[in-house]
Order: C-alpha cells, then sequence, then structure tokens
C-alpha cells in the first residue's frame, strides 16, 4: 500500500475547511494537495511528515506543503486544530511573480515547525487561526471575505518572516521505499491487532531482520513495536467502551489482549482511569 490521496470535498469556489481532531486514532499515510496547518491545542501530537517523525506540544504549529506525505500517530488527550486550504483561494500573487516564485516553493522554503519561529510570530500565527475559526464557525455576512484576508495576512507572514531554510527541494520521491514498508507495517497491524501479533511476525511480513525492523520502527514511530500495538489496541478498546454496550473481558479479547489484568493495567497507564471507569465517564458524557 502506498500513500493515498485523500479528497477532501472542498467548495471548489471557496477552497477551505477548518476543524478539531483529539488525536485518540491513528491517521495513515496520505497526501493532499492542499496546505495544511497543524496547531496544538492541547497535549502532545505525534505526527510524520515524509520521513520525519515529530511530537508537536501544546502551542505549537507546523505547516504541511502540498504533496507532503505524512501521517498522524495516536496521541490520547491531545487537541490540534487542522486548516486546510487550496493555493486557488489565494488571487493572482503578483508581489511573488516579482520574486520568481510559485506559491508550492514559497511554502516550501520555509522553516514549517514553529520551534524556529520567533515568539512574534507564534502569537501573530495563533490570532489569525482563532479569527479564521471564528469566521468559519459563525458564518456571518461576508465571512469568506474575512477568512481569505486573514490567509493573506499568514501568506505575507510567511513570505516576511518565518525563517526559510537550505534544504527545500521535494526531497519525498526519495524516502518512498521506507514510507511504503511503514505503511504496509500500519496496514498489517490494523488488520490483525485483535491477534497475537509479534516483531517477528512483521519483520518476516515486509521481508525485514528483527533487529533492523525494530530499529526502523523505533526511528519512524518513536515507539517500541510492543508499546505501538499496544496503544493501538487500547485506542480501539476505548471505541468499543464508547459505542458498544460489552463487558470488560469481552473487549479486552476483542482488541487482542489473552490477559485482562494486563489490559487493566496498561488502559490505565495510557488513558488515566480504568476501563470501568472510562466507561461509567462515556455514559455521562452522551447525556
Amino acid at each position: 500500500m502506498g500513500a493515498t490521496l485523500e479528497i477532501r470535498r472542498l467548495d471548489r469556489n471557496f477552497p477551505f475547511c477548518l476543524f478539531s481532531n483529539d488525536g485518540a486514532t491513528l491517521v495513515g499515510h496520505h497526501w493532499h494537495k492542499e496546505v495544511e496547518i497543524i496547531y496544538v491545542q492541547k497535549g502532545i501530537l505525534k505526527i510524520g511528515v515524509n520521513d520525519e517523525l515529530l511530537h508537536l506540544e501544546e502551542g505549537e504549529f507546523y505547516i504541511i506543503n502540498s504533496g507532503d506525505i505524512h501521517y498522524f500517530l495516536s496521541s490520547p488527550n491531545s487537541m490540534r486544530m487542522v486548516v486546510q486550504f487550496d493555493f486557488t483561494i489565494f488571487e493572482d500573487v503578483q508581489f511573488l511573480k516579482k520574486h520568481d516564485l510559485e506559491l508550492i516553493e514559497l511554502f516550501n522554503r520555509i522553516q514549517k515547525y514553529s520551534v524556529l519561529w520567533n515568539e512574534e510570530v507564534k502569537q501573530k500565527m495563533i490570532t489569525y487561526l482563532k479569527e479564521l475559526e471564528n469566521e468559519f464557525i459563525n458564518k456571518k455576512e461576508g465571512f469568506e471575505l474575512a477568512i481569505r484576508a486573514r490567509l493573506y495576512d499568514i501568506l505575507l507572514l510567511i513570505f516576511r518572516d518565518l525563517p526559510h531554510t537550505e534544504n527545500h527541494k521535494l526531497n519525498y520521491p526519495n524516502r518512498k521505499a521506507s514510507l511504503l514498508k511503514l505503511e504496509k507495517i500500519f496496514h498489517y497491524i490494523e488488520e490483525n491487532y485483535m491477534n497475537d501479533i509479534t516483531l517477528n511476525d512483521v519483520a518476516n511480513y515486509i521481508g525485514f531482520t528483527n533487529s533492523y525492523f525494530a530499529k526502523f520502527f523505533k526511528k519512524y514511530t518513536g515507539s517500541t513495536f510492543c508499546h505501538f500495538v499496544n496503544q493501538y489496541r487500547i485506542t480501539k478498546a476505548q471505541w468499543y467502551l464508547f459505542n458498544e454496550d460489552l463487558p470488560i473481558t469481552e473487549i479486552a479479547y476483542n482488541v487482542g489482549f489473552i490477559n485482562v489484568k494486563t489490559f487493566n493495567r496498561l488502559f490505565k497507564n495510557e488513558v488515566g482511569l480504568s476501563p470501568t471507569q472510562y466507561k461509567k465517564k462515556t455514559i455521562f458524557e452522551k447525556f
């Protein structure tokens, strides 16, 4: 499996979207032609862009350029704002042409990770994103004009104030083989998490030795294989607890745990509540 093309049905006349995500589930490798600005509002977000794994902390940003392959690892207790827009939302940007720049090239030259931005730039970006959110949610008369205005503010901020990087060539095709392997691993876990899967099983599946696979997996996910699989199972268990009226024991077995005590212990370590406490909490939230 390769990185999939994500097609969001944005309005052709107004190609803009804004939404929030709680980070509970894994989002596999994908790419799209829209630019995506990620703003972490709570917790720590684990994101991979091309072959780089990042842990974005609360208050940090990352700008994903058109065509960048990216994925989101499960990041419980996090919250992110996502802003997506197509370059066609901008009218003819003459000031870029004076510098022989296309929009995609401009976005590829900048330091996309906000740890390298100064505080004034970060505060401006927060202000613009909050104004975008307010306009998009309330949709008062003329909100499209207001959103375009804020996007132009962001474009000017990027052009004037964001630091540039020397390593600005589109290099994700050179990383395709590693990304394809990682996508195969994620797919295998998605299809088999309910079974007793081992590092050896997956290493054999993709043609790696156990030791090379362990290093490869750690590099791209920041986690050991065992911890990642258990975290994935816990995420699935949270879904069952919220959506299905099943005994805790049955849920544990459904997501691949053969020992309920182990399930209870790992669930509490990951979520901060026992499965029973979590289920009671979700029942209360439904009402």
